[in-house]
């Protein structure tokens, strides 16, 4: 599911992702919708990323 709230069936990716609509709703493809739904509002992705961290960058280790 994407922000637009449409639903593909990811079965054959990379190769085919097949939009799902609503008309067409399985009842797994409706609980996946629910669920897709539920999360993707929970997580706001509209809002970007959010830091939750000290301010401070970790670093990245050197090749020896």
């Amino acid at each position: 599911m994407n922000e637009a709230s449409e639903l593909f069936d990811m079965s054959d990716a990379p190769f085919v992702e097949k939009p799902v609509t609503a008309a067409e709703d399985s009842e797994a493809s409706k609980v996946a919708r629910s669920r897709l739904t539920a999360v993707l509002a929970k997580l706001n992705p509209a809002a970007g990323k959010t830091d939750s961290g000290d301010g401070k960058k970790k670093k990245k280790k050197g090749k020896a």
